[in-house]
């Protein structure tokens, strides 16, 4: 019972291994992976125009969730993800419901 077993090669690493910190992000990071941008002068379009590009990102081909969009309304710009569209308002990731009749500019980045 006394056998010896034979060594283990570890091979010392030389690399950074850090990497995983630059491609991951959590709920805490979103405003460094979104930051405000108020600088963007923003031109306002037709309710119409609003709705027909809502309208496209729901309608699409691609799948329809978690799409990061520009909008701004009548007090506020919002860079924000699309979960969904709920009668009269718009869902987002930040658990925020934005009135689409309050939009004033909308595109999806």
């Amino acid at each position: 019972m006394n056998k010896k077993l034979p060594r283990v090669v570890a091979v010392p690493l030389k690399k950074d291994i850090s990497h995983n910190r630059g491609l991951f992000y959590s709920a805490k990071d979103e405003t460094k992976m979104a930051p405000e941008r108020s600088d963007i002068p923003l031109t306002t379009m037709s309710q119409e125009e609003v709705l027909k590009r809502i309208d496209a990102v729901f309608h699409s081909t691609h799948h329809s969730f978690h799409i990061p969009v520009l909008i701004q309304t009548k007090n506020q710009t919002y860079h924000t993800k699309l979960i969904g569209k709920f009668n009269d308002r718009l869902l987002t990731m930040d658990d925020q419901e934005i009135l689409i009749r309050d939009i004033t500019y909308f595109k999806e980045e």
